[in-house]
């Protein structure tokens, strides 16, 4: 994987996790997110009505763009849901992590990706450190509710991320960007449209949407591109970084305690992100 490529995971990584932390402090998640997709969404309707009269847009782009606003959707439900269930720096991580296993898997699988074996050592170090906590840590202390929706959110991580990385070929990672968060948005309306769910969001959230509009569009625009570079299962595994993150935000932002084991498994990835980086 090239550094460039490396480094455009890293920033996407940190971006992500950036809008989480917002959305884990808002009181209506769904809603707060829905605000924070409007802005690129009205840009995107530029684009859309460009790439329909001139631009060369492939059958299969256009089929990736309606399969990953379904996967989206699902994903920003399931992700919400479990922010009500566990803490952040268990769901963000654990969804991470059944994400990245699963998009390397269907990588390899579906899309004939071959990682070179520091490349293989490096996901494989990723994936197990992700699940080192799940494993580890007492089973009472954890919401089986939310377990079950972080996994859920894994699974449509990886969905997203391979019907993306199909997507990609046939139309600029802008253009498939913005129009995604066109039809999300459009999609996500009438759940926020009822009792003025969205209204209520803003009035309480202020500004905090549009600084989480900047995260949400720039963090997932990069990791698009970096896509474009790189296999799929690199990309996923590499954004493991975020857990990083999300272990120090937690502790900063909702007083989370951060365990040894999460410590072992910080170890870990970036053991990983150098194989990755190198291979």
């Amino acid at each position: 994987m090239s550094a460039f490529a490396l480094s455009l995971v890293l920033v996407g990584s940190l971006m992500h996790l950036g809008w989480n932390v917002l959305a884990k402090q808002a009181q209506d998640k769904l809603a707060f997110i829905w605000l924070a997709l409007l802005f690129p969404a009205i840009i995107g309707f530029g684009f859309l009505i460009y790439e329909i009269n001139f631009g060369q847009v492939t059958t299969t782009s256009w089929i990736c763009l309606f399969a990953s606003t379904i996967s989206h959707v699902f994903y920003f439900w399931l992700l919400t849901s479990a922010y009500h269930h566990a803490d952040l720096s268990f769901v963000y991580p654990y969804c991470r992590g059944i994400g990245a296993l699963l998009a390397a898997l269907m990588g390899v699988l579906l899309l004939a990706e071959r990682p070179s074996l520091l490349g293989g050592i490096g996901i494989l170090f990723t994936i197990v450190a992700i699940f080192i906590e799940p494993l580890f840590t007492q089973k009472k202390s954890l919401s089986s509710k939310g377990v079950l929706l972080s996994g859920l959110t894994g699974l449509s991580i990886a969905s997203y991320f391979i019907i993306d990385k199909i997507g990609l070929r046939g139309i600029s990672y802008v253009s498939y960007l913005l129009i995604l968060f066109l039809f999300v948005t459009i999609a996500l309306f009438p759940f926020v449209l009822k009792n003025s769910r969205f209204k209520k969001e803003f009035s309480r959230s202020k500004s905090k949407p549009f600084l989480a509009s900047f995260f949400i569009t720039f963090g997932y625009g990069v990791i698009l591109l970096a896509m474009t570079m790189a296999p799929v299962s690199y990309v996923v595994s590499a954004r493991a970084t975020g857990i990083v993150f999300s272990a120090l935000a937690g502790w900063m932002f909702f007083s989370e305690k951060i365990l040894p084991v999460r410590v072992v498994a910080i170890v870990m990835i970036t053991l990983g992100i150098i194989f990755i980086g190198v291979s």
